[in-house]
């Protein structure tokens, strides 16, 4: 999904990006430890954005901070990571059903 696309569908927002520095939720965020707290339909909207995210940030140099060992990572790989961990909860949600 490019920028022109996301542009003419306003209502789909772009994920914020954790700021794991700012709050524990966004270090819980950063680590994807905060999927299982979700609803389906929320877990569903949270791929979606998280999607769009990931088309947006591909390609540029957007990195988020890390204290210790690495001191950046770019927002397109943590986007893509969250994207496997949300499909991932999905699908053991759906083998316990």
């Amino acid at each position: 999904m490019t920028t022109r696309t996301i542009a003419r569908y306003p209502r789909l927002r772009l994920p914020e990006l954790p700021d794991i520095l700012r709050s524990y939720e966004d270090l819980e965020r950063f680590h994807h430890r905060n999927l299982r707290g979700l609803t389906d339909n929320e877990l569903l909207a949270l791929e979606i954005t998280t999607k769009a995210g990931f088309a947006h940030y591909s390609g540029t140099r957007v990195r988020i901070p890390v204290p210790g060992g690495a001191s950046t990572v770019l927002a397109s790989e943590w986007l893509l990571e969250h994207l496997k961990a949300i499909r991932a909860e999905a699908k053991r949600r759906q083998g316990t059903r």
